[in-house]
């Protein structure tokens, strides 16, 4: 059984940016720090140095931070799917498919078969920017229609 992890010469590299784009609240996971210079292993646990904290085990979507940010998205959408309009939503979809950019012109709230098939097209020649293109659309008509805009 394999214990170790690879690392690339990004990870020794002090001066490399913080792969939890310097907001752990929102961006320090397991996966995501393991590779980062900051990290070291305290038995079976993982410490940032930079941030003096533990970093937890669980993934990004289970961060208290991530999880009232998400709700803000949310609401920012209407708690509605941008592209069908279902109400039936739950993930909160990174359009870079970069989890840690958390930038609000990135993410967008997707019912789950939508944000199935969004991933699904991404595998396909030239899906990236055919979903970028949905999403874009999609989110252009509601705000024409005032569809989930705060007052």
């Amino acid at each position: 059984m394999k214990t170790e992890v690879q690392l690339s010469l990004d990870s020794f590299n002090t001066a490399s940016p913080l792969r939890c784009r310097a907001v752990p609240g929102q961006n320090a996971f397991k996966n995501n720090c393991l590779p980062c210079v900051h990290a070291k292993n305290q038995g079976h646990r993982i410490f940032c140095t930079r941030f003096s904290r533990p970093v937890p085990n669980g993934q990004k979507y289970s961060l208290k931070e991530w999880k009232s940010r998400r709700v803000m998205f949310l609401e920012r959408d209407g708690h509605r799917c941008v592209i069908c309009e279902g109400k039936n939503v739950s993930p909160i979809h990174h359009i870079d498919l970069d989890p840690t950019n958390d930038d609000p012109l990135n993410l967008v709230t997707l019912c789950n078969f939508c944000h199935a098939r969004a991933h699904a097209e991404l595998q396909r020649a030239g899906g990236a920017k055919w979903v970028q293109k949905v999403i874009e659309y999609y989110r252009m008509q509601r705000n024409v229609a005032g569809i989930g805009e705060r007052g």
